[in-house]
């Protein structure tokens, strides 16, 4: 089962999966005319987040897209930092946790494919203070920065409206999508083997205790298919899986 997922992730990241799909519907945009927007969405994403009262941050730069391997024609090579913002929780003091509140997103409740909320710490919302801006939303991306290679996979999920409210903790990371449109196939692409390939070579640290990066995971070339397309793949993966 597992090797199936992979073989349907892979034939959906390279555009197999819809060769059908576009030779019946052809001419649709080229995905190379989103970049400008994207990129300009991400700028106002960023500056409406510094006026919302988070922590003032520098604006994270944009990594250019290599190009692993030949992509359909109206598809364009992308990294995720142009596609979301990446969010790494804060490392809230030990001594204000209690066992009532709001619920702790920690590591340890990162699983692939969902996030297990055992062993729960929790935050009064009176110590949220200027941290509030790490509440998760439905559909947020999430990504175990330790040991994030488990038996069962990659250890990233997505937030369901069941697991709020939940505030992202230290070596937890966020996803912020730029436009939520991509949120869905982006989830495809880093729950890939290719994704977790390219951790392993460039975007990981530490030997005992292994750490993503976030200027690795935010330097990973991204396939990006026009949005029609994404929503066709998306529909494939969904019955396949």
């Amino acid at each position: 089962l597992k090797r199936f997922r992979q073989s349907v992730l892979a034939a959906a990241c390279s555009g197999e999966l819809t060769r059908e799909w576009r030779d019946a519907n052809f001419g649709i945009s080229n995905a190379t005319i989103r970049l400008p927007k994207l990129a300009n969405s991400r700028r106002k994403l960023w500056e409406s987040r510094q006026l919302s009262g988070g922590r003032t941050r520098r604006y994270p730069e944009r990594y250019t897209a290599s190009a692993p391997y030949e992509l359909p024609e109206a598809w364009c090579w992308t990294s995720v930092s142009q596609m979301a913002l990446l969010d790494v929780g804060f490392a809230f003091k030990s001594s204000d946790f209690s066992e009532t509140g709001i619920r702790l997103l920690r590591g340890e409740n990162v699983e692939p494919g969902g996030l297990r909320w055992k062993e729960t710490r929790c935050l009064p919302e009176n110590k949220l203070d200027r941290e509030r801006h790490m509440l998760v939303e439905e559909g947020d991306i999430i990504l175990g920065m330790d040991r994030p290679l488990v038996s069962a996979g990659l250890k990233i999920a997505r937030v369901r409206k069941s697991d709020m409210p939940a505030l992202l903790v230290q070596r937890v990371m966020r996803f912020k999508m730029v436009d939520p449109a991509d949120a869905d196939f982006l989830y495809y692409c880093l729950a890939e083997r290719r994704f977790i390939d390219f951790l392993a070579h460039e975007g990981m640290t530490g030997s005992d205790l292994p750490h993503i990066t976030g200027t690795g995971v935010a330097e990973f070339p991204i396939p990006l298919p026009p949005l029609e397309e994404q929503a066709e793949i998306v529909r494939q993966v969904n019955r396949l899986f």
